[in-house]
C-alpha cells in the first residue's frame, strides 16, 4: 500500500472544445396542403397577439405549407408562446431546435 501512495502519474488531457451548435427555437403549429388553410391558421394565431409565418416546403410527398412562429432565443420563450396558443385552444405546436 505504501508503494501506491508514493507514486505520481501524469496524464495528458485533450483540450475541451465546445462543439455544440448555437441554437434558437421555433414553434411549428401546423402543416397544410392548401396555402389558404395555412393563412387561416396564421390569422387565428395573430388574434392571440403572435406573429406566425407560412413557409412553402417542397417535400417528397409534394408541397406543404407550414405555419411556424419564431425564432426564439430560448426554449423557455418558445414554451411561453406555446402556452398562449394552448390557452386559446390551439394545440399540437411543437418546439423545434434550429441552428442560429
Amino acid at each position: 500500500m505504501d508503494e501506491l501512495e508514493n507514486k505520481h502519474v501524469e496524464v495528458d488531457l485533450p483540450d475541451v472544445v465546445a462543439t455544440r451548435t448555437p441554437q434558437q427555437y421555433q414553434l411549428q403549429c401546423a402543416s397544410f396542403r392548401q396555402e389558404s388553410q395555412a393563412n387561416q391558421m396564421k390569422a387565428v394565431i395573430a388574434f392571440q397577439g403572435l406573429e406566425a409565418q407560412v413557409r412553402q416546403i417542397e417535400g417528397t410527398t409534394g408541397t406543404w405549407y407550414k405555419v411556424a412562429l419564431g425564432p426564439y432565443e430560448t426554449r423557455r420563450e418558445a414554451e411561453r408562446k406555446r402556452h398562449v396558443l394552448q390557452n386559446a385552444g390551439i394545440n399540437g405546436c411543437q418546439i423545434l431546435a434550429i441552428a442560429k
